[in-house]
């Protein structure tokens, strides 16, 4: 596998911690896309500081890092300059989520591979299994994207019922 995946998730990093597109990725991708684990766990912080509503900032991923933080600080300050850099956190995210895939079905393919050179294995149960993992994947794809759909149109009805309406205005279809 190409550090390809493993750029995109630090420059997505990089990309939320300027802050303001956090619920665009949301969507996409979470702490158990990331294949490295400094990346997933500064993601957890800075999901955590958005989903409670607080700024990121040096000072509350601080708090949310704890005693990681002085030795991610120097990684961080890093990551804040290529996200200046880096395009969209949305493409950046659905690059991410690709090598999540591109990982899993590494891994079913080495375990269907595994079993059929082990001759006191059943090949067709663990054939089944596999395939029923890569099933469960592609479900798991779909409902994250109707949930996706889902949470923009609660976000839009909550949006127009802020807002009055004028005389005569229609919102929707």
């Amino acid at each position: 596998m190409t550090d390809r995946y493993t750029d995109a998730e630090q420059l997505l990093v990089g990309r939320l911690l300027l802050g303001g597109e956090y619920y665009q990725v949301a969507p996409l991708v979470g702490v158990g896309h990331f294949q490295s684990m400094d990346a997933a766990r500064v993601f957890a912080a800075i999901a955590a500081l958005c989903e409670a509503g607080l700024p990121v900032n040096r000072l509350g991923l601080q708090a949310q890092l704890g005693s990681e933080y002085p030795r991610l600080r120097p990684w961080l300050a890093d990551l804040y300059t290529q996200g200046q850099v880096s395009g969209p956190a949305a493409a950046l995210a659905e690059v991410v989520r690709e090598g999540y895939h591109r990982r899993r079905a590494l891994a079913l393919a080495e375990r269907l591979a595994t079993a059929a050179y082990d001759d006191s294995t059943d090949i067709t149960a663990t054939q089944a299994a596999v395939a029923g993992e890569l099933l469960h994947g592609r479900a798991d794809r779909q409902q994250e994207a109707v949930g996706a759909v889902a949470e923009r149109v609660t976000a839009t009805l909550q949006a127009w019922s802020a807002q009055p309406l004028e005389p005569g205005q229609v919102r929707g279809l």
